[in-house]
């Protein structure tokens, strides 16, 4: 792959890939371009300008919709991406979790009512273990920002899970070790242990440049590897 124009203030070989840190923020946009042209695998993180915040809103009864606390957020003018209620073991949960601009930080936090309901607007709680994409179900990235093939969580097979026909009786199958066991399994062998989200946590050695990097595939890379 050849890419005349952009420049880049690292590119370095690592078990995930080949890691590519552009200099500016034009250059990061053109590599997404060339690799999303190419048909090329990769992840990559979100541009500052575009980070988006999250918040959980608590007091949400199970029986009121997400798309009416869309609609009720939209009312009061905080232009809200998307809403979902959460659940714990598949059971519903008087808690929504909602994404908006980050514009809007400092308002949210003051919401006290909802669709006729006494809310409480918090952080949702920082995550002790690695992120896991649930597109291609590797590690440290999300699936908003990456372009591999689609590995079911459950049977380790090249489609999107909510997609899976495997029943429950059925063994599960690791995508990234191949264990009977989903891909999700905190267990597995390849699940980042702590010390290693520690050392990912370090800052780059490239602080200056405002573009995050992206990670491409080694060729050949092995099918456990980062994208």
């Amino acid at each position: 792959m050849t890419d005349n124009a952009n420049q880049y203030s690292k590119v370095k070989s690592t078990p995930e890939g080949v890691r590519i840190q552009p200099v500016e923020v034009s250059d990061f946009r053109r590599l997404v371009r060339l690799l999303d042209s190419l048909k090329v695998q990769y992840h990559t993180f979100t541009l500052p300008e575009e980070k988006t915040l999250r918040v959980v809103i608590r007091g949400i009864a199970v029986g009121v919709a997400s798309q009416e606390v869309l609609e009720d957020l939209e009312s009061l003018g905080f232009q809200p991406i998307r809403v979902s209620r959460m659940s714990r073991n598949d059971r519903p949960m008087p808690l929504v979790l909602a994404e908006i601009p980050m514009a809007k930080k400092a308002e949210v936090f003051e919401v006290k009512t909802l669709c006729g309901l006494s809310v409480k607007v918090e952080k949702p709680h920082k995550r002790k273990d690695a992120a896991q994409c649930h597109r291609c179900q590797r590690f440290h990235h999300s699936q908003r920002n990456c372009r591999a093939e689609h590995r079911c969580v459950k049977c380790g097979a090249g489609h999107q899970t909510s997609d899976c026909e495997k029943q429950r009786r059925q063994p599960a199958k690791c995508v990234n070790c191949s264990g009977p066991h989903p891909a999700s399994y905190k267990g597995c062998p390849k699940f980042p242990k702590p010390q290693q989200q520690k050392a990912s946590k370090k800052p780059s050695t490239s602080s200056k440049t405002t573009a995050p990097r992206t990670v491409a595939p080694k060729r050949g890379a092995p099918p456990q590897g980062h994208p």
